[in-house]
């Protein structure tokens, strides 16, 4: 049932996933659009890093750097989308694919020499946020409810010897559930 609460609910809850989004470089949800079209420059003739993609509709390069995109890899084939065996723990809750690695025996690799020669059309984003997510989701959504509506100028009472007692920046366990999830700094 709805109560005076559920707009402040929502918007804590909103603004609690858009804070973790931008703390872990990724966002938990995915796009409606299964075509969306990205470009990336490849770390190395046989390696590209991309952005959490749950289906590859095409993977083509344009080892010219002319913006034609002459080369369409097979999956499988041509290149391999990494993590392998990510449906293994949870076939409706895996992990997307992060990159995309040159196969052995495949007919093309990526070029160094331009900047956006990969172009990668799919499925982008978390088919479902893992747990860890939901769980730091709520902590903080508690947090930034209690503090818009108790506590807004992050005092949440007053110590022994007469001191006030703040909300910390931080909050450990969120942080702690995030860690993993984190892109690293050359990822983003």
């Amino acid at each position: 049932s709805e109560t005076y609460a559920d707009a402040d609910i929502a918007t804590a809850v909103d603004a609690a996933s858009r804070l973790i989004d931008d703390h872990c470089h990724r966002r938990f949800y995915d796009d409606a659009d299964t075509a969306q079209v990205r470009y990336y420059s490849p770390w190395s003739p046989s390696l590209v890093v991309i952005d959490d993609v749950i289906t590859v509709a095409e993977l083509a390069t344009d080892p010219g750097g002319d913006g034609t995109f002459e080369n369409v890899w097979t999956v499988n084939t041509d290149y391999l989308a990494q993590p392998i065996n990510r449906e293994l723990i949870d076939a409706t809750n895996f992990e997307p694919w992060r990159t995309i690695a040159r196969h052995p025996s495949g007919r093309y690799q990526f070029t160094t020499a331009y900047p956006r020669s990969v172009r990668l059309t799919g499925k982008f984003g978390w088919p479902v946020p893992p747990s860890r997510v939901v769980q730091a989701t709520t902590i903080m959504a508690g947090r930034l409810l209690k503090r818009g509506r108790e506590t807004p100028y992050g005092v949440v009472g007053m110590g022994l010897d007469g001191s006030s007692v703040r909300i910390p920046k931080v909050d450990a366990d969120v942080q702690a559930l995030l860690v993993k999830l984190v892109r690293g700094q050359g990822f983003r």
